[in-house]
């Protein structure tokens, strides 16, 4: 499988040779990174979607104190984070680095210490928003200012900023919804759910994890 460098255009750069975008590279083949499109993608695919918040953090140098996930009957999942005392350094630079992991596929500066091993890192952030039909992010910034990312099928849509709605202890709230156009229609599942949060937590054993089925 071919890899596009971000700046590069779709299209046949030789004769055989097909150049993808990020997202269109994960939306031709989702087992890749999913290992399956049926039910088991699902959980997959919100654990990942935790898993890339956590290492947004973790390379700010900030460590939650929260990691909330609800699950909603529209088939959606909302992935919130809590840190009430961020650092500037974090509400400054979280909003460019979040929309940047959810667009590109290898970022070398998200885990430093493979860089220096030659070994690029994946932004699991990509993948779900790939595979996702559309998915938005709301960061909270300095001064309590709130923005938003859309995008849809993994393609950026717009961004704006929100008021102050939420409380001033969120950082990030990320809401998605599969794209069953390439996963299997299915609905998350619980137990599977909380497999994959237990196997996170190993990682990240500071963290409380928190799921919430509100179906």
């Amino acid at each position: 499988m071919v890899h596009s460098a971000d700046s590069e255009q779709p299209g046949d750069s030789a004769a055989g040779i097909q150049i993808l975008l990020a997202h269109e590279a994960v939306r031709k083949r989702p087992t890749m990174y999913l290992g399956s499109t049926n039910l088991q993608a699902l959980s997959r695919l919100l654990q990942l979607a935790v898993k890339g918040v956590l290492w947004h953090y973790r390379f700010l140098g900030e460590t939650p104190e929260q990691i909330t996930v609800q699950i909603a009957s529209d088939s959606s999942a909302t992935v919130t984070s809590s840190k009430a005392a961020a650092a500037s350094v974090f509400l400054e630079q979280s909003a460019r680095l979040l929309r940047e992991e959810c667009s590109r596929l290898w970022i070398t500066q998200l885990r430093p210490f493979l860089h220096l091993q030659g070994v690029n890192a994946m932004s699991e952030l990509c993948v779900v928003n790939a595979l996702s039909d559309h998915l938005e992010v709301g960061i909270r910034g300095l001064e309590n200012r709130w923005c938003s990312f859309q995008f849809e099928q993994g393609v950026f849509l717009h961004e704006e900023e929100l008021p102050s709605l939420l409380d001033q202890e969120r950082n990030i709230q990320l809401r998605f919804c599969p794209d069953f156009t390439i996963l299997d229609p299915a609905t998350f599942d619980y137990e599977q759910i909380q497999e994959a949060m237990h196997s996170l937590s190993k990682d990240f054993p500071s963290v409380p994890l928190t799921v919430i089925d509100a179906r």
